[in-house]
Formats: structure tokens, C-alpha cells, sequence
């Protein structure tokens, strides 16, 4: 089995529409969320499906850098886009560099900051957990 590990994936965030893309900071985990609206309707020949578009989502959580590289994003930024409502770009993909950049897999949508909770506890470092909600088709091809 040729597993891929976690740890060698980022979730990338652009701005500016995919010119430049920013690493979220030490993030401890996230999640990628597809979800297609359906609707069921009982007939007499049985069950009609009516299928319609995707909603996506990115949920995670993140340390807090206080002095982030040219690169990276953390949590200033991330309320920055949040409070200003930037229409932001995410994506994921394996592997991250080389030849084959999304060769393995390559998740890309669009989409907006909706949610922040930052966490504040003793003896521990500054977290954030942030929610994605997307709009739009999500991208699924390299």
C-alpha cells in the first residue's frame, strides 16, 4: 500500500485569483467537505433523484504565528480576509512540488472566511479554527 501522509499536504489560500499562493501556518488539521444537494421524490416506479450543485467547505485548526514568512498565512490575515469578506481561493494536492504537482490528487475551490474561533489557553500556544464555506463549482483536476 502506498499511502499518502498528511503532514505532506498544505492547504494553500490566493487572493489574488491563483497568482500567488499563501501556506496556512501549522495547521494541526482539516477538512475538505463535498456535499451534493439532492432531492427525492416518491413515484409510483419508485424513488426519482433530482441532483443538484455542490456545496464545499474547508473546516480546520491552526497555531497562531507571530511572525509569519513572505509565504504564509495565520490568523491576522485569515480575520483580515474574514472581516473585509475577500473572496479567497483554497486548494490541495499531491505532491506538492516536482514534475507531478497534483498528479495524486488536487482539490482547488473558491470561497470565503465564515467562521473564526480563536482559543486562548493556559500553558498552550494561540489556535484558531476556521471554517471555508465555498461558493461556486469545486475544482477537482490538476
Amino acid at each position: 500500500m502506498n499511502t499518502i501522509q498528511a503532514s505532506q499536504v498544505s492547504l494553500q489560500i490566493s487572493e489574488d485569483q491563483g497568482t500567488t499562493w499563501l501556506d496556512l501556518v501549522c495547521i494541526d488539521n482539516f477538512d475538505i467537505s463535498f456535499d451534493t444537494q439532492t432531492t427525492e421524490t416518491n413515484t409510483f416506479c419508485g424513488i426519482a433523484l433530482g441532483v443538484g450543485a455542490i456545496k464545499h467547505s474547508v473546516k480546520g485548526s491552526a497555531v497562531c504565528e507571530a511572525i509569519p514568512d513572505v509565504d504564509q498565512a495565520t490568523l491576522n490575515k485569515v480575520l483580515n480576509w474574514q472581516k473585509s469578506k475577500e473572496r479567497i481561493m483554497y486548494r490541495v494536492e499531491y505532491p506538492a512540488t516536482g514534475g507531478s504537482v497534483g498528479a495524486n490528487f488536487f482539490m482547488e475551490g473558491t470561497g470565503y472566511f465564515t467562521a473564526i474561533d480563536t482559543k486562548f489557553a493556559n500553558l498552550d500556544v494561540v489556535k484558531f479554527d476556521f471554517t471555508i464555506s465555498g461558493d461556486g463549482e469545486p475544482d477537482i483536476n490538476a
